[in-house]
């Protein structure tokens, strides 16, 4: 079997650190079963930069200041750790997206393939995350999507049969 790296979108975060528009209590449960495991087979989670960037913003939302403020901190220390220790997480920075020209011409496709998909621009760096990763390993591993957005799992580069939309 396989190895498999997976590569994580805002929906698995928001469901992580509970999120209270964006989780429930079931996703809560599955995604957090599913990161215990992937951990234990030390599966590589790839997290881009933007949907940690998204993820910020629906934390910034929530009603409740003593919430924000504990899930902010949870947050940083997670992503201080993923630098330091690539752990839990590997956040990847978006090439796709580092200067002006990148960025527009990234727009340009956007606006001609992803849009009329029903990906945004998150999800776009999502999924350009996932083909670098399988030009990079061809044959070597399964890559996924983790995901909660039916439209971005359907193009993951391979097919995941126990997924959680």
């Amino acid at each position: 079997m396989k190895k498999r790296i997976l590569v994580i979108d805002t929906g698995y975060l928001d469901e992580f650190y509970k999120i209270d528009k964006y989780s429930t209590e079931q996703g809560y449960n599955e995604v957090k079963k599913r990161f215990s495991e992937a951990i234990v087979k030390n599966d590589p989670l790839y997290v881009p930069i933007s949907v940690i960037f998204e993820l910020t913003n629906h934390i910034a939302h929530l009603k409740n200041s003593e919430q924000r403020k504990q899930i902010a901190k949870k947050l940083a220390s997670h992503v201080e750790n993923s630098i330091k220790k690539r752990t839990p997480f590997r956040i990847v920075p978006s090439k796709d997206f580092a200067t002006v020209e990148i960025l527009a011409k990234t727009l340009v496709e956007f606006s001609e393939k992803y849009v009329s998909k029903g990906i945004g621009l998150t999800d776009a760096s999502v999924l350009l995350e996932a083909k670098k990763l399988r030009k990079k390993y061809p044959n070597d591993y399964c890559i996924y999507i983790w995901t909660r957005d039916s439209a971005l799992k359907r193009l993951e580069p391979d097919t995941e049969a126990n997924k959680f939309v």
